[in-house]
């Protein structure tokens, strides 16, 4: 190796370069480095710098590693070059050394950095040395004598076993400064006591004229220091008289880099071995702890190179290592492979694998490093990512100021924004305006003091819907605390607010149809004994008198009185439907009467009814729901004031009509008309109207179930309906229902009985928790001939009957009573006396129906506020 040893280096990145820089330190002899990055720089350096050697990047950014060998080639073709590169294929590889190249090194690998310079001063050393021993061949004996003089290897000619001839090389290894102080001296006196036997008998064999063959001996030089020689010698003739010349080599340096180099082997954390023939040759003290054999096991017993790679990887690392030594992959390559210890337990392994000449066979140098614990770490971040990939929550990563850095595909699914359009940007983008300041001061105040934030944003998609997020945000931190990054998992919870609202609303109208059963029942009550009173007043007021006329006028309102509890029951889904035929004029101009008084006088109502016979099959509260939910609507609709219309009439269609929806076949049909001149509907919304919860009114000003429910009712009457709206002229609704033809004069016979049927004299226990009822009761079945007994609390009811249970005929219960229930009574009484009949009255209940009656042994269910009519009958008909 040369001492000061000039190395010119073409690299462009200055990380490179001190790694290349730390590597060479470990040559062991002082260096002048200079780096160059351009052409240019390299032609300037070559001329003045003369570097002994040049390493070259294979990828520059103004010409590449080929070109630079070019050059260097033109400068001086001897001059060794080596590739140093990031990385480089198989062919790119055998391109360069046929350039020229002497070698290539892996920046991957720069511990063969040192190796691959050492052998490139050998192969130029070798070079040199056949050239001049080319030449001398063919020079003179002036010139061949020049050339001993100064050839780089020590010559030495003895005879008598003194030197006679010294050449310049091997005077400065034996630290003489000039010839004198060695001609003539002993060769023996240079020889270092511990090979003085060896050297003396080789001696004897050199004066038999015999040549002992090459050795490494150690010598003492002039000022004493020790050298270590690599040395031959011959038999010759010198001067006429027989002699020996001993060549030699100064080996000392090679020796310590070797000693280093096997240092080096021994403490690398990488298994290191040498293979010859499939077994191993050399194995390191790494490699006996990775793969947990002995050294003797493996060297002394011949273990195949295999044994240490799984059954999986064997063929692979057998046709890489057939490669190499067939100089097939450049006489080097990587090579990964799953590993299997003594104990059988798997490593996952990086084999660094060259060719080298060794016993003259070429064996595979290996250089193993076990990546078990980054394959662990590699599979468990592949299975992160794929985890975060899939994940339904929106992930959202931004540096710590909020710029965002990557987004997840449930993100795009959410938003609608793909990676593209949101990386390099803020969370901004999605603000609708909607979530409060307060919410992203107490963000920001929370995630900088290193703590996890949990809300809620109100955000906008790209296609400017809103949506709900529940979000959490947690600062990501270095190894020394500090804020990177800021991760974010957001849900979208849209859905699950409508829903939590539909259940809101759910049980909003539950609350309000329990208040409802609540209020049929009282007002049921109350207006019993108005209906009853008022009927019996009739009958005892002569026709024509002014008075009957109060009487009819206090039955009118009694009955708009029942029917509003009538369709109370019904908004609140506690009454049954009973469609059945119904001319929905009277009803119409009854919902008018009370829209009338509830809608602003700054809207007009126009009643246009254009036929008197509008007869359908439906449940009259039904009828009357959809004309106030439409009315309402086109309230809301006419804020300043307008127009309200309500028409009706019949049509004929002659065949289907396909622009109402559902197509209606041929026929004749009611035509209800609702329509007003207020702000009208949007066209994208005219296909949600019908949709349940749907509504574009404020919040609080309505649930979004009126149109779905008007939809439903016109439906399951066999009826369709059709919207024609315009924004800002006013919307229009058509309802067609199915029109029925009925003889009115036989529907007239349908109303109630009013001839009170007279008794003969049974016993009735008549029981109400209601004292008016039951005085109204008792005065009613009085004057009807019978015997009443009257009572308001159940438990003395059924004590009266207990002591008297033939004594009664009939009896009649309230349903809803404190203490006991009406059914509960009824059943009492018909296990005491299964043969009297029994009437349950009640104005509302969950608890009993027709059927449930029966099974308990009830005779008749009468639905209040009843007439004295209808309970004369009802009496009459179970005692008859």
């Amino acid at each position: 190796m040369k001492k000061d040893l000039r190395i010119l280096l073409i690299e462009d990145l200055p990380s490179d370069v001190e790694l290349i820089k730390r590597e060479l330190k470990k040559l062991g002899s002082p260096f002048e480095l200079q780096v160059v990055e351009d052409e240019d720089g390299l032609k300037s350096s070559l001329e003045e710098f003369r570097p002994h050697i040049v390493l070259s990047d294979y990828i520059l950014p103004r010409f590449s590693g080929l070109d630079a060998l070019k050059i260097v080639q033109e400068f001086d073709p001897d001059l060794p070059f080596i590739i140093v590169t990031g990385s480089i294929n198989e062919l790119t590889a055998v391109e360069c050394m046929k350039a020229g190249a002497w070698d290539y090194c892996i920046k991957e690998n720069l511990s063969m950095l040192v190796p691959s310079i050492q052998s490139a001063f050998q192969k130029k050393r070798l070079i040199e040395e056949n050239k001049q021993t080319s030449n001398a061949l063919k020079e003179s004996k002036e010139q061949f004598q020049s050339l001993i003089k100064y050839a780089p290897i020590g010559m030495v000619v003895v005879k008598d076993f003194r030197i006679q001839y010294i050449n310049d090389y091997a005077l400065r290894i034996s630290g003489a400064k000039d010839k004198k102080e060695v001609l003539g001296r002993n060769l023996l006196e240079f020889v270092h006591p511990k090979f003085l036997e060896i050297v003396q008998k080789r001696l004897k064999c050199l004066v038999q004229g015999k040549s002992p063959g090459p050795m490494e001996q150690k010598f003492i030089t002039i000022d004493g220091r020790e050298r270590e020689i690599e040395v031959n010698s011959v038999p010759i003739k010198f001067n006429g008289e027989n002699a020996f010349l001993s060549i030699f080599r100064d080996i000392t340096e090679e020796k310590e880099l070797l000693k280093r180099y096997q240092e080096l082997v021994n403490h690398s954390n990488d298994a290191i071995f040498l293979e010859n023939e499939w077994k191993f040759e050399f194995v390191n003290p790494k490699f006996i702890e990775m793969f947990g054999y002995d050294v003797s096991e493996i060297t002394a017993n011949g273990v195949d190179v295999l044994t240490i790679v799984a059954s999986q990887s064997r063929n692979n690392v057998r046709s890489k290592m057939d490669l190499i030594k067939k100089g097939s992959d450049s006489q080097r390559g990587l090579c990964n492979f799953i590993g299997i210890t003594k104990k059988g337990e798997k490593l996952y392994c990086e084999a660094s694998l060259s060719i080298l000449e060794y016993k003259g066979r070429k064996c595979i140098l290996g250089i193993i490093r076990d990546r078990t614990e980054q394959h662990i770490a590699e599979d468990q971040i592949r299975k992160l990512s794929i985890a975060i990939e899939q994940s339904p929550l929106s992930v959202v990563i931004t540096d710590r100021k909020g710029t965002i850095e990557y987004v997840n595909p449930a993100f795009t699914r959410i938003t609608g924004y793909t990676p593209g359009e949101v990386i390099g940007k803020t969370p901004r983008i999605l603000k609708s305006g909607r979530t409060p300041q307060e919410t992203y001061r107490d963000l920001w105040a929370t995630i900088k003091s290193k703590q996890v934030w949990t809300g809620q944003f109100i955000n906008r998609r790209k296609d400017g819907t809103i949506f709900h997020e529940d979000v959490i945000i947690s600062p990501i931190l270095d190894a020394d605390g500090n804020i990177t990054h800021f991760l974010a998992l957001k849900e979208d919870v849209t859905e699950k607010i409508e829903l939590e609202n539909r259940l809101r609303q759910a049980q909003k109208m539950e609350a309000i149809g329990t208040l409802a059963g609540g209020i049929a029942h009282d007002f049921n009550n109350i207006l019993m004994p108005i209906i009853g009173y008022a009927e019996l007043c009739e009958c005892l007021v002569p026709d024509g008198s002014k008075l009957k006329t109060y009487i009819k006028e206090i039955q009118a309102a009694s009955k708009r009185a029942k029917d509003l509890v009538q369709q109370i029951l019904t908004f609140s889904r506690q009454s049954t439907k009973e469609h059945r035929p119904l001319n929905i004029v009277p009803v119409a101009k009854e919902t008018l009467k009370l829209l009338r008084a509830a809608i602003p006088t700054s809207i007009e109502i126009s009643q246009e009814i254009e036929c008197q016979d509008a007869t359908i099959l439906a449940d009259p509260v039904e009828i009357h729901q959809i004309l106030m939910n439409l009315c309402v609507n086109s309230q809301h609709a006419m804020p300043d004031g307008g127009v309200l219309t309500v028409r009706i009439k019949k049509v004929s269609f002659e065949e289907m009509n396909k622009e109402i929806d559902p197509p209606l076949p041929a026929g004749t049909y009611v035509e209800i008309l609702v329509k007003d001149t207020g702000i009208g509907i949007d066209k994208k919304n005219l296909t949600k109207i019908f949709e349940p919860y749907f509504t574009t009114k404020a919040h609080g000003r309505g649930t979004g179930l009126g149109l779905s429910v008007v939809h439903g009712i016109v439906t399951s009457s066999h009826g369709a309906i059709k919207v024609k709206s315009e924004v800002g002229k006013g919307t229009e609704f058509f309802l067609y229902f199915p029109y029925i033809c009925v003889d009115h004069s036989e529907t007239e016979t349908l109303d109630p009985d009013r001839v009170l049927l007279t008794g003969k004299h049974e016993r009735i226990l008549f029981v109400d928790d209601d004292h008016t009822i039951v005085e109204f009761a008792k005065d009613l079945l009085s004057q009807l001939t019978y015997n009443v007994v009257g009572l308001t609390d159940p438990e003395k009811a059924l004590k009266a009957f207990k002591e008297e249970p033939n004594e009664f005929d009939l009896v009649i219960t309230d349903m809803t009573m404190p203490k006991m229930r009406g059914d509960k009574l009824a059943k009492a009484i018909s296990e005491m006396s299964p043969n009297t009949p029994i009437i349950v009255c009640t104005g509302f209940s969950e608890s009993i129906d027709e059927k449930k009656a029966k099974e308990l042994g009830i005779a008749k269910l009468l639905q209040k506020p009843f007439s004295p009519s209808s309970l004369a009958k009802a009496v009459r008909d179970l005692l008859d």
